[in-house]
């Protein structure tokens, strides 16, 4: 193997890992879904497949005057249904984006390694560990710290009171309270619903916490609550 050839694809890689970090930081930043680690996986899938590309034009084109790129299309396609379906919606919330990322760049290393680029696929497979394992606990460490985020469903009398006992709350916790949606109104009892997620790391607050924090309000009837 070139040296000089080995060193591209190892900064490629990573470059592609670095940027997909820092746009999925973003996004985790301001409490989207997809965050850090998703948009890691994306970058370093689609880098994969691209010097896979430039590869198998070198290696496999030229001798054989066919397009090998074609099959593995089908591939980078048909594998988004896959992971549709770990995606799942709870309520306001959603869980498996980063399963659904890793089954695709997952296909993406298949792709490498069936085409015999073992240096891409061996660098894009510790890439995508570095990814689920070293990343998944840094981002204690960062800026934005790590979230703990509840998903809230709760009965009141006055709505209004209660909007400001939530208010409240998360400003106790340095929080926010996202997708705030009126779900029914009962005679004098409105049912809302909502996400609760803090700023930043909170070691001590737990659900049972929480719960009683909220549940303390003499305005609500009742509260049903699950982390995430």
């Amino acid at each position: 193997m070139n040296y000089q050839l080995l060193i591209n694809i190892t900064f490629r890689t990573l470059l592609a890992m670095f940027i997909g970090g820092l746009i999925g930081w973003e996004r985790e930043s301001t409490h989207r879904p997809a965050g850090l680690r998703t948009h890691m996986l994306v970058a370093v899938g689609s880098c994969v497949i691209m010097q896979l590309g430039s590869f198998n034009a070198t290696h496999i084109g030229a001798e054989f005057n066919v397009d090998p790129s074609r099959l593995g299309a089908q591939v980078i396609s048909g594998i988004g249904f896959l992971g549709a379906g770990t995606i799942m919606k709870e309520g306001t919330t959603i869980k498996g984006l980063t399963t659904a990322a890793s089954l695709w760049v997952v296909a993406c290393l298949g792709l490498a390694v069936g085409s015999g680029a073992y240096a891409i696929s061996v660098i894009g497979f510790v890439s995508v560990i570095l990814t689920l394992t070293i990343f998944e606990h840094a981002s204690t460490f960062i800026p934005f710290g790590k979230y703990r985020r509840f998903s809230i469903n709760l009965q009141c009398h006055h709505l209004n009171e209660t909007l400001q006992h939530l208010n409240a709350t998360a400003k106790k916790y340095h929080a926010h309270i996202l997708d705030l949606e009126l779900l029914g109104l009962h005679d004098d009892i409105t049912e809302i619903s909502f996400n609760f997620s803090t700023k930043k790391l909170h070691k001590t607050l737990d659900a049972t916490t929480l719960f009683n924090d909220i549940n303390q309000n003499e305005q609500i009837v009742s509260v049903k609550m699950t982390e995430y």
